[in-house]
């Protein structure tokens, strides 16, 4: 089945796909987040409130790719998730020097499309555990087949997974990362011998969606 590309545009009231009101507040999200990441949602909700259109270009199909390691990632559930959230992605690019191809490749892996369990219950895009033992309730959560040592971290929205995503990966432990400027490969493989996922086929996986989706293109085109 042909892979499909999915590329997101500037909003305008002359042509184009009409989507919900949740698109419209992710993409005001990205032009009110400020750099300490604190944005009240229910404002920016409110002002978004008599907005309830943006245009998109339609779905474009790229050539067949054989996929290998990502087979579980469904096209229809990927390009629908890169829709949503890859001007976030964008985003964070801009502030803290990630590519956009690399984040949104490993948030369609960790939340499965949006799908998982993390992603609907924690708004946890990225599978990001808290490992603090001053945790207040609602801060983080256990599900009963986790490890009970294995607590994750809960988000008021999706938008602050992928804040605290960018502020991890700034972190002692992949800071260095940032050398390999848009080298996805680089970024992939460092990511995957610096330990982010005990899974030894990670990188394997983050280069194939990023290159199956043709994420590369959004670490340019902002």
């Amino acid at each position: 089945m042909a892979a499909l590309l999915f590329a997101i545009v500037q909003c305008s009231q002359n042509k184009g796909e009409v989507v919900g009101k949740d698109e419209v507040i992710d993409k005001l999200l990205n032009k009110l987040q400020p750099a300490n990441g604190r944005i009240d949602v229910g404002t920016a909700e409110q002002a978004v409130n008599r907005q309830d259109v943006m245009t998109i270009p339609k779905l474009e199909e790229v050539p067949s790719f054989e996929v290998k390691w990502t087979t579980g990632i469904r096209d229809e559930d990927a390009i629908s998730y890169i829709n949503r959230f890859i001007k976030t992605a964008q985003n964070e690019h801009k502030l803290y020097q990630i590519p956009a191809s690399i984040t949104m490749a490993q948030a369609l892996l960790e939340s499965n499309c949006g799908k998982s369990r993390l992603a609907e219950k924690n708004n946890n895009h990225f599978g990001i555990k808290c490992f603090s033992k001053n945790c207040e309730k609602g801060h983080c959560s256990n599900f009963e087949d986790d490890h009970h040592k294995d607590f994750f971290r809960i988000y008021n929205s999706a938008w602050k997974s992928y804040r605290e995503h960018s502020i991890f990966l700034n972190g002692k432990r992949y800071k260095d990362l940032q050398q390999f400027g848009n080298n996805y490969k680089s970024w992939a493989e460092g990511l995957s011998n610096a330990g982010y996922a005990t899974d030894p086929n990670y990188d394997k996986k983050i280069i194939e969606l990023i290159e199956r989706f043709n994420l590369g293109i959004y670490d340019k085109s902002y």
